[in-house]
């Protein structure tokens, strides 16, 4: 069997996972505070023989080649998430709340402690602000709350305030390295199990009341992706279909010795 085979299924899988990620981006186009998602791919041709190989005894062969179990296939070296700033829209509900630059909620699950840019908020019976699946929002010294009822007020700085008295300050938070942290259900993220980042307050970031960040996914930028990719995949099916043809054709030709 040749090579070619195997680069064909490779190439293949790799565009497989890759149409997943454009397909999940594409689906969350309208979710609140979404932050896309992009893979990643191994470049072969920055790879060098004396990356493998020790340039010194390598000198000294004939060939000054590899040995021929040195061989690179597609890879992809991973996906990560984009944190780019999505648009604001104005929704007019006062406990709609978009961040502006780098930052994240936090907010208490079951699991723990979470981070989220969805700012849809809604209140509970018991004055308890909460994200659409019922998180509690944190603040300064534990999960904010309204004493009653009045209007609300949070300003630039996340200080919560009802009829003009303030209640809590929102707390903002983000890491040294963003890409520590891990999506969950619910728009949700962790850091990773084993990450040494470091939560960080949000100095740079800022709330706008009565907005909600919209999804960073570009509908035209993907759909390009997925025509891209639905491409390369056909391509690979054709290196695959064409080698096992030839290979066919060695058989039946060494078979069939004239």
């Amino acid at each position: 069997m040749q090579d070619s085979v195997y680069n064909g299924v490779f190439g293949a899988m790799t565009q497989m996972y890759r149409m997943d990620t454009i397909a999940n981006n594409l689906a969350n186009v309208q979710t609140a505070g979404y932050k896309r998602e992009e893979s990643a791919f191994h470049d072969v041709m920055q790879h060098r023989v004396d990356d493998f190989v020790h340039p010194g005894p390598s000198l000294e062969r004939p060939d000054m080649l590899p040995e021929p179990d040195l061989l690179t296939q597609p890879r992809i070296s991973g996906s990560h998430i984009v944190f780019e700033q999505g648009p604001l829209q104005k929704t007019g509900n006062p406990l709609d709340l978009a961040i502006q630059g780098e930052g994240f909620f936090r907010v208490r699950t079951p699991e723990g402690e979470a981070y989220t840019r969805t700012g849809q908020f809604k209140v509970r019976a018991d004055g308890t602000v909460v994200t659409g699946n019922g998180h509690e929002l944190l603040s300064q010294g534990g999960p904010l709350q309204l004493p009653g009822t009045g209007t609300v007020s949070v300003n630039q700085g996340g200080l919560v305030s009802q009829n003009g008295q303030a209640v809590g300050r929102i707390d903002l938070v983000t890491f040294d390295d963003v890409q520590a942290l891990r999506r969950q259900g619910g728009n949700l993220f962790r850091l990773a199990e084993d990450s040494q980042a470091r939560q960080l307050p949000a100095e740079g970031a800022t709330i706008a009341q009565g907005c909600v960040e919209k999804s960073n996914v570009n509908v035209v930028e993907e759909m390009v992706r997925m025509i891209e990719t639905n491409r390369i995949f056909e391509a690979c099916q054709k290196v695959v279909s064409s080698t096992n043809e030839e290979d066919g054709q060695l058989i039946r030709k060494l078979g069939n010795p004239v």
